[in-house]
């Protein structure tokens, strides 16, 4: 064993899917159980981080275009606390991470760093804060999974922050080809191929099944069910007929995103050498994560689900 691997970094992918305003907090019990006895250091969301946010700004590129991983609602929040403070972003980052910062200004600062999401972790009830902007934080903080998972989990922790992993680098793909895209997502065969899909069948049944949540996850992160979705997500495009470039780009972009994705993991594990680190995503993307982080480095190991079990 190398010394790398004497201070390897235990790292959990969980897949999950978004839960219904239907579960009860009942069903995730057991969930938030076994996730706190195993006391990750640091919880992944599949959330834009701010630097992305202001990237994606800067190169112009429209919330039409770009409705997704939080962009437009940390867009339209950051306007509303704009003029409160004058922190650029790199300010607000720094203010949101100092250990003396007040805690309105805790909240407003991470608004103003573009990841709304770590500004509802420190939101408080009886904040002094604009009716406008409290409203829009209570408002962006319906997302279930986040609400209901990530956030109590990493609050009953003590943690700082939750650590924003999204990505969506080559999103202009679909605007060059988005015409050919529609046309193949509309082709009756290629609709017919993916409604008839294993994945879109059974996971919506299981999701409204109730009952405990923990069954839900096993299903979800079970070997057979990962190399399901990935054959949702790639292979219906790779084995179509469909003629020109749309299938070979739906799977650039969705193949970037990923990488993308556990680059930024593997940047957390950095952080916390003989530590643990959940990475909370859709179950779509559990198996290309760890296909990716498992080639990186032998100071990080996989923790398979069962072994929150033991």
């Amino acid at each position: 064993m190398t010394r790398l691997q004497g201070q390897r970094t235990e790292l959990l992918v969980l897949g999950t899917s978004h839960l219904s305003a239907k579960t009860p907090d009942t069903a995730l019990e057991s969930t938030l159980s076994r996730l706190k006895n195993w006391q990750p250091d640091a919880v992944c969301v599949e959330v834009l981080p701010g630097e992305v946010v202001d990237t994606f700004r800067r190169e112009g590129i429209s919330t039409q275009v770009l409705g997704v991983g939080g962009y437009p609602q940390a867009l339209a929040l950051e306007a509303l606390v704009r003029p409160l403070r004058p922190w650029n972003r790199a300010e607000a980052v720094r203010i949101a991470r100092a250990s003396g910062t007040v805690p309105v200004d805790r909240v407003l600062a991470w608004v103003l760093a573009l990841e709304p999401l770590n500004a509802c972790f420190h939101l408080q009830p009886d904040m002094d804060l604009p009716e406008e902007v409290q409203r829009g934080l209570e408002n962006y903080f319906r997302s279930s999974e986040m609400r209901r998972l990530a956030v109590p989990l990493a609050q009953e922790m003590g943690h700082a922050e939750l650590h924003h992993i999204d990505d969506h680098t080559g999103m202009e793909i679909y605007e060059r080809h988005e015409a050919e895209i529609t046309a193949l997502w509309q082709r009756p065969e290629f609709k017919a191929q993916m409604q008839a899909h294993p994945i879109m069948r059974e996971t919506p049944a299981r999701m409204q099944a109730g009952g405990d949540h923990w069954e839900f996850l096993r299903w979800a992160n079970a070997p057979s069910t990962v190399a399901a979705s990935s054959d949702l997500e790639s292979g219906l495009y790779l084995n179509t007929d469909w003629p020109g470039p749309a299938a070979r780009a739906r799977l650039a972009q969705w193949d970037t995103r990923n990488l993308f994705m556990a680059a930024r993991v593997r940047r957390v594990t950095a952080h916390f050498v003989r530590g643990r680190v959940l990475v909370v995503v859709g179950s779509a993307h559990k198996g290309p994560l760890e296909a990716a982080l498992s080639a990186q480095g032998t100071d990080v190991r996989l923790v398979r689900l069962e072994e929150l079990e033991q």
